[in-house]
Formats: structure tokens, sequence, C-alpha cells
């Protein structure tokens, strides 16, 4: 049987990537400045540009079709080197970008926590499909170079569009900046300026291999539009709600609103109704009969799409899926909020939600 070179392949380049990159000055001086809490997203994408060169440079000095079965990329051999060592570069990346982002909401005066990054699956797909086609590895390892940093850089892009639309939604006007680099190319050049939430063409977040241009996020002027009154407020005036919000008064979440619709009476005289079915569940976490509003933003700043699972279709093509969240005043635990599209329809609908147990629910 042959020898099966994967597992001491996978350590041999996952210790050479954790030694380049501690060996890069620039790296660990990025590093320092975003977990000091002193950092931009200029400084993210270096931080990224930079994790993703030490990776890159690993793949170099342990890949070659010499080093590798008949000089192939095998797809179990991608699948268990190639696959771990990306995820752990978007590892790394997502978890700047959040720092990041805290730290500028909480200089803007935002108390919205920051928005996670999932892993682009359909890219590693991508690259572990790209070099396991060709006969010969070496024809294709340009594709674990450049490809990489752009994979890199592309985590900080997604977290501001994630961010930047979050916050829109829920009624800010965050601003974006594409800054570019000397002798960029015109459709880079045509991209470039300050776009303020809505106004945001998607092509602002993309970019293509060799692209250093800076994507960067603005809180705007820190004042914030009630998506269902459009009165803007102050950060002051926020404090104030915050408080209100917190004893069901005010709230800067419409229950219909850029990600799902629930209906008037399913919080209030559904979820948080005494003797309802699954009021207890939600008393048992500290929100009241009067925290309606607190609910549906607590749902609103969890909500997210690509975390559905147990899709179903139904035979009339109605979709209803499940999202896991963590909800609760001080001691949050594990819900399972149910939803449901129907066809025509833009956005779904909550039906229910309950608590759901595991293991290690409580945080």
């Amino acid at each position: 049987m042959p020898e099966d070179i994967a597992p001491a392949l996978l350590e041999s380049i996952r210790q050479d990537f954790e030694s380049n990159l501690g060996g890069r000055q620039r790296a660990v001086q990025l590093l320092e400045k975003i977990q000091a809490s002193g950092a931009n997203y200029a400084d993210a994408g270096d931080y990224a540009e930079e994790v993703g060169a030490a990776l890159a440079d690993a793949f170099r000095a342990n890949l070659s079709s010499a080093a590798l079965p008949d000089g192939r990329m095998y797809w179990n051999i991608a699948d268990r080197v190639v696959r771990p060592l990306l995820e752990q570069d978007h590892t790394l990346v997502a978890e700047a970008a959040q720092t990041v982002q805290q730290s500028l909401n909480t200089a803007a005066g935002l108390g919205i926590r920051p928005q996670p990054v999932p892993l682009n699956e359909s890219r590693v797909e991508g690259i572990l499909n790209k070099i396991s086609a060709a006969e010969q590895y070496d024809d294709v390892a340009w594709v674990l170079d450049e490809p990489v940093k752009n994979f890199s850089r592309a985590i900080i892009d997604e977290s501001i569009r994630r961010n930047v639309e979050f916050q829109g939604g829920a009624g800010l006007r965050p601003r974006v900046i594409r800054r570019v680099v000397a002798n960029c190319c015109r459709w880079c050049s045509n991209l470039a300026g300050t776009y303020t939430y809505p106004d945001v063409p998607n092509d602002v977040y993309r970019r293509h291999e060799y692209c250093r241009c800076t994507v960067e996020y603005d809180p705007g002027d820190g004042r914030r539009q009630n998506v269902h009154t459009k009165r803007w407020t102050t950060a002051s005036e926020r404090d104030k709600i915050e408080t209100r919000k917190k004893i069901g008064i005010g709230s800067g979440v419409s229950l219909d609103n850029d990600k799902y619709v629930i209906q008037d009476e399913k919080i209030s005289g559904y979820l948080l109704k005494p003797g309802a079915k699954h009021a207890a569940e939600f008393f048992g976490v500290g929100y009241s009969a009067e925290d309606w509003q607190l609910l549906n933003s607590d749902i609103y700043e969890q909500f997210d799409e690509s975390r559905k699972t147990d899709v179903r279709i139904l035979d009339d093509g109605t979709e209803r899926f499940s999202i896991f969240m963590t909800l609760g005043k001080g001691k949050k635990k594990r819900f399972r909020t149910v939803w449901q599209k129907e066809p025509g329809e833009e956005k779904p609908r909550l039906i229910t939600a309950y608590r759901e147990d595991t293991n290690h629910e409580d945080i």
C-alpha cells in the first residue's frame, strides 16, 4: 500500500507557515497594533497580506511534483493538506477583522457587535479543484501563490461588506472608501472613491489577482436612522434609546426590515406572552413580557441566512429553515428560530422559536 504522505506534509507546511508568519516583523507589528485596538481596516488588509504571503511561501517550500505521488496533487491530498491551511489562514484574518471592527465600533460609540466572516467554501473548493485537476502539480503551483494572498485579503473585504450592510440595515450610514495603488488598472480606477450606504456597488468589495487596492470602513457621522420612523438620532440620543429599549420602549430595528419579517403579534403575543407554549423558555433567560423590541434586536443581530440549517422545500415551493441563535439578557442559551420564505417573497418570516439545548449551549 502506498505511503499516506498527507499527515506529514500538512505538519511540515503548517510549521513553516507559522514560522514564516512569526518571523515577519511587519506581521508581528500589525497584529500587536490590532490587538491593542489601535488599527483600522487598512492595517487589517496589510496583516491579511502578510498572512497570505507566509502561507504561500510555505506551500512553495514544501510542494512540488517531485514531492507528490505521480507528480499530482490528488484530491484526497489537497483536501487534507491544503484545505486545513486555508481554514487556518481564514481564522487568523477573520479574527483580526473582528477585532478591528470592534475597535471602530467602540470609537464611534456604537454598541454593536462586529459581524463574523464565514469561510468562503466555494473559493476553497475552487482552489482545490484547480490544483487537483492538473496532471502535474508544477503546472498549477501558481494557484497556491497569488490566489492564496488574494483569498486572504478578500476576508477583510467581506468583513467590511457584512458590517456595512448590517449597520446600514440597522439605520446607520456607514461609508466605504476604496483607494487605488500606483499604476492600477482601469477597472480599479473606476471603483476608487467614497460610498455611503446603501449606495455601495458590490464590485467595491471585489478584487482581481495582484490587486492591492485598499477597502476601508468609516462609521460616518455617528448618527443613526430608525429604519421604521426614518428619524435621525445622535450618539447621545441613542444612549437614551438603549436605556429605554431595556424596559421595552423604543427600538432601532423594525419587525419588517432588510433581513426578515416578523408579524406584529409573533413576539409580544406569542414568544413573550405569559402562558404561551415557549414563553417560559424566553423568560428563563431574562426577557420579560415587555422586551419584544429587545428580543427582535437580538434576533436581527444574529440573523444570517448563510447559517441556515434543516432546509426543507415544501410541495408548493415554500422554503422552511432554521437558524440557531444564542439569546438572552445576561446568561444566554441556544435557541432554534424557524423561518419560512414563500414563493415570490424576498424575505423570510419568523414561524417560531424555542430552546434547543446542547451540552455546551450556555455562554
